[in-house]
C-alpha cells in the first residue's frame, strides 16, 4: 500500500466521524442527489415574484470532468435556459375563489342548447342572411340595402300575421247578412193591392239596381269610390292617399273606406271608430268581395245606407226628399242625394238648403271631369234651386192598421216583426174605409150642430158629474179643435205648465162586412185615431 492509499485510509477515518451514527453514508448521498418537488407559482399573487414554474423529471448525467470540490465527484448542474416570464395580472381578492386559487382553470366550457338560444338564432337567421348577401358591397351601398330589405322582411312578417288574426276575426261573423239582415217596412195592402200602411221593420224599401238611374251610379262611385270595380275590396291607393293627408296636415282629412268597406261597418253595426275595428272591417270586406258581385254589392249598398231623417234607402230618401221613385230622379237631385251620403243630417236639403246646394255642385264637376255630362247638361243642373216636395203627412195611425197591427202580433215571429219587409194582403178596402170615416164625420158634425145637442150634452155631463166624472167635460169637435189651437199659440216655455184640452166630443164606431164570404171591409173605431187610441169598434163594452 503506498503513500497515496495511506493518505486516503486517514482522511476516511476522519470522514466518518463527521457523520452522524443515526445517518449512513448511503443515505446521505441520495438525499444530496434527490431534488425537492417545485413550489406552483402563479403569477400575480401578493407579495410574491413570478419565477419560473420547475419540471420534475430524471436529470442526464454528463461524461464531464468532476467537481474537485465535491466529495463524491457529484456532475455540476447544466444550465437551464431561462423561461419567458408569466404575464402580470392584477390580483384581486374580492373576486378570488378558493377554486380559482387552488387549481387552473381548465377549458372553457360550451354552452348548452337553450329554448331562448334557439329561437334568438331563428330570429337573426333571415337578417345575417342578408348581411352574407350584402358583404361584397361597398358600404355606402350595403347598410341602405341592409336597412331596406330587413324592414321589407319585418312588413312581411307583420301582415302574415296580422292577415292570419283578423282573417281568423272575420270568419265569425255570418256573411249572408250582408243580403238578408235589411229591415225594412211591412206594407199592408188591400183587396185592391193597394197601401192602406206600413207596420214594423225600418223606414225603408228595397229597389232593385235597374230602377236606379245610371247617373246616380256614375255620382255615387265619383263621390264615395272611384276605384270601386277595380279593386277586391281596399283602395290601396286610397289607403295610401289618406295616410300622406294624416302626415302633411297632423290629422284625418280624408277617409279610405271603400264601399265595400262602409257595406261591412253598416251590416255589422260597428260603431267604435279605431284601428282594430278597421282592420276588421277590411278582412270583412275581402270576404264579401269573393262571395258577391260588384252589382250586388252596389245594390246592397244602397239599399243599406242612411240619407238622414228616417230615410234608409235610396227608396226612402226619393220618396222622402223629392216624393218620387227612383227612377223619376232628375240630375240635380241625383248629385244632392249622392253628395249628401257623407254628412246626411248636416247636408240635408230639408233642413239646410245651402249646404245640400254646395256638395251637389262639387258632385256635378266630378261627373263633367269625368265626361259623364256635357257642358250643357252641368250648366243646367247649376242652375237649378234646391227645391224639395216632401209628402204629405199620412198618419199610420188608423183603425183598420190598428187592427191589423193586433193580428200581426198574434201571427208573426219576433224575428219577422224586427226585420220587417212583409207584404200583407187583407180583405179591407181602402175606399170603403175612408168614405165610412167621411160618414160618420159628416153625420157626428151635423149633430153637434143642432139646436138641441146642447141640452142633451148637458143631461150627459150631468150623469158623469153624478158618477163622480168631473175632471174632463163634454165638448163638441169644433170645441175642442178651437181650444187645441189656443194651446200650440201659447209660447213653448209656457205650454210646458198648462195641461193640453182633452178631445171629448162625441164618438162613434162602425164596422162594414162582406154579408156572402164574412169578409172585413171596413172598421172605424172613432172619429179620428191620432186624437183617440181606443178603438170602440173591438175594445168598447159594447162591440160593433
Amino acid at each position: 500500500m503506498g503513500a497515496d492509499d495511506k493518505s486516503r485510509k486517514g482522511n476516511a477515518g476522519s470522514w466518518r466521524e463527521r457523520i452522524p451514527d443515526a445517518q449512513p453514508a448511503s443515505r446521505a448521498r441520495s438525499a444530496r442527489r434527490k431534488r425537492q418537488p417545485p413550489r406552483p407559482s402563479y403569477p400575480g399573487l401578493p407579495g410574491e415574484e413570478p419565477r419560473p414554474a420547475v419540471i420534475p423529471g430524471p436529470t442526464r448525467r454528463t461524461a464531464g470532468p468532476r467537481d474537485s470540490s465535491s466529495p463524491y465527484g457529484a456532475p455540476s448542474p447544466r444550465p437551464r435556459k431561462a423561461p419567458r416570464p408569466a404575464p402580470q395580472v392584477e390580483y384581486d381578492e374580492e373576486k378570488a375563489t378558493p377554486e380559482r386559487s387552488s387549481r387552473p382553470s381548465g377549458k372553457r366550457r360550451k354552452p348548452g342548447f337553450t329554448i331562448f338560444g334557439a329561437l334568438w338564432f331563428v330570429l337573426t337567421m333571415p337578417f345575417r342572411f342578408i348581411g352574407a348577401l350584402t358583404r361584397n358591397i361597398r358600404w355606402f351601398i350595403s347598410w341602405p340595402l341592409r336597412i331596406l330589405l330587413s324592414v321589407s322582411f319585418v312588413g312581411i312578417v307583420v301582415g302574415a300575421i296580422l292577415v292570419f288574426l283578423y282573417g281568423t276575426i272575420s270568419n265569425r261573423y255570418d256573411i249572408s247578412e250582408v243580403k238578408s239582415n235589411i229591415p225594412e217596412r211591412t206594407v199592408i195592402l188591400d183587396r185592391k193591392n193597394r197601401t192602406i200602411g206600413t207596420l214594423h221593420g225600418e223606414n225603408r224599401r228595397r229597389v232593385p239596381l235597374q230602377e236606379v238611374p245610371p247617373i246616380f251610379i256614375d255620382a255615387l262611385l265619383l263621390r264615395e269610390d272611384n276605384r270601386f270595380y277595380d279593386h277586391g275590396g281596399v283602395d290601396w291607393i286610397g289607403v295610401g292617399r289618406a295616410v300622406a293627408q294624416v302626415i302633411k296636415h297632423k290629422r284625418a282629412t280624408q277617409g279610405a273606406s271603400t264601399l265595400t268597406m262602409q257595406l261591412a261597418k253598416i251590416t255589422y253595426n260597428h260603431q267604435e271608430r279605431n284601428l282594430h275595428s278597421k282592420l276588421t272591417e277590411v278582412a270583412l270586406a275581402k270576404r264579401i268581395e269573393a262571395t258577391y258581385s260588384k252589382d250586388e254589392i252596389l245594390e246592397t249598398y244602397i239599399n243599406r245606407i242612411f240619407w238622414g231623417h228616417t230615410f234608409l234607402g235610396i227608396a226612402a230618401a226619393s220618396r222622402g226628399y223629392y216624393d218620387k221613385e227612383p227612377r223619376d230622379l232628375s240630375l240635380s237631385e241625383c248629385a244632392t242625394l249622392a253628395g249628401i251620403i257623407y254628412g246626411p243630417n248636416d247636408f240635408s236639403p230639408l233642413k239646410h238648403p245651402e249646404e245640400a246646394r254646395k256638395v251637389r255642385d262639387i258632385v256635378l264637376g266630378l261627373l263633367k271631369d269625368a265626361g259623364k255630362i256635357t257642358e250643357v247638361q252641368y250648366a243646367a243642373a247649376l242652375a237649378e234651386p234646391i227645391v224639395t216636395h216632401p209628402p204629405q203627412s199620412r198618419s199610420e195611425e188608423n183603425y183598420a192598421m190598428d187592427l191589423v197591427r193586433r193580428e200581426l202580433d198574434a201571427i208573426l215571429e219576433e224575428e219577422d216583426i224586427r226585420l220587417g219587409g212583409l207584404v200583407v194582403h187583407t180583405t179591407l178596402d181602402l175606399d170603403l174605409q175612408n168614405a165610412t170615416l167621411d160618414i160618420i164625420n159628416k153625420h157626428m158634425t151635423a149633430l153637434e150642430s143642432r139646436k138641441d145637442f146642447k141640452k142633451h150634452l148637458a143631461s150627459l155631463q150631468a150623469r158623469r158629474e153624478k158618477r163622480g166624472i168631473v175632471k174632463n167635460k163634454l165638448t163638441t169637435k169644433a170645441e175642442y179643435e178651437a181650444a187645441l189651437a189656443a194651446y200650440k199659440a201659447i209660447p213653448a216655455e209656457q205650454r210646458e205648465k198648462t195641461q193640453p184640452p182633452m178631445p171629448n166630443y162625441i164618438q162613434s164606431a162602425a164596422v162594414v162586412m162582406d154579408n156572402a164570404t164574412g169578409a172585413l171591409l171596413a172598421v172605424v173605431g172613432g172619429r179620428d185615431a191620432e186624437e183617440s187610441k181606443l178603438n170602440r169598434a173591438i175594445q168598447s163594452r159594447r162591440q160593433t
